[in-house]
């Protein structure tokens, strides 16, 4: 990734002296919980409805699953599958749009790259998040509880729960509807998914060249 400029740098300097608000207040986690069980309930019943995201055995192999494992399964439990992200609207918003997303205990999400900007705020949990730009070094983020942070335009971009018994959460915030409305909205999936075990061989490579942020090691 590129350095910052001595204006970027100056600018951060400038607004980490001003005073800082705890968005931990303006999420209600016990709503978002109640209503990403919801959704996943929704798609266990209704496994043929109409919805606005992937489920089923499209999304199980397109998250990774290995298709022969798949058909060991009963297809009707494959159909039910939702790994899903609870998407919301609020003030009837054309630009901006916000999900949830969960990642299981000890697990990854996709590999993957979108032309929106996105703010991520981790609502529970922790773990950590690697970034590059193709053939360049990969960069960490290492969050918990509270963090913020935005993965660059389009770069490649994966996240890692740490909690070996429990999920972790995050809020995304992006201008979806406004590159929607241009058509210049894509969504890619990397050729490569990086296991947990290579994340944290990565991890420990970020680490030890420096290129590790919110580390408390």
């Amino acid at each position: 990734m590129r350095e910052l400029t001595e204006q970027e740098r100056a600018e951060i300097e400038r607004d980490a002296a001003l005073p800082q608000l705890d968005a931990r207040e303006l999420v209600d986690e016990a709503y978002l919980e109640r209503a990403i069980k919801e959704m996943y309930t929704e798609v266990a019943e209704n496994p043929g409805g109409e919805f606005h995201f992937l489920t089923g055995r499209p999304l199980a192999e397109g998250l990774g699953y290995d298709p022969a494992l798949l058909d060991r399964i009963p297809a009707e439990a494959v159909e039910s599958f939702a790994g899903v992200g609870h998407y919301f609207d609020l003030a009837d918003y054309e630009i901006l749009s916000a999900h949830i997303s969960e990642l299981m205990p000890g697990r990854a999400s996709v590999r993957h790259r979108h032309t929106t900007e996105a703010y991520l705020y981790v609502v529970k949990g922790h773990g950590y998040s690697l970034i590059n730009y193709d053939d360049e070094p990969v960069e960490a983020v290492e969050w918990q509880e509270g963090t913020l942070f935005a993965p660059p335009r389009w770069a490649w971009h994966q996240h890692f729960n740490l909690v070996e018994d429990d999920t972790s959460r995050y809020l995304a915030i992006q201008d979806t509807g406004l590159l929607r409305t241009m058509r210049l909205h894509n969504i890619e999936r990397h050729a490569v998914q990086l296991t947990p075990e290579d994340g944290k061989k990565l991890l420990d490579e970020a680490v030890h060249a420096g290129k590790s942020h919110g580390s408390h090691r």
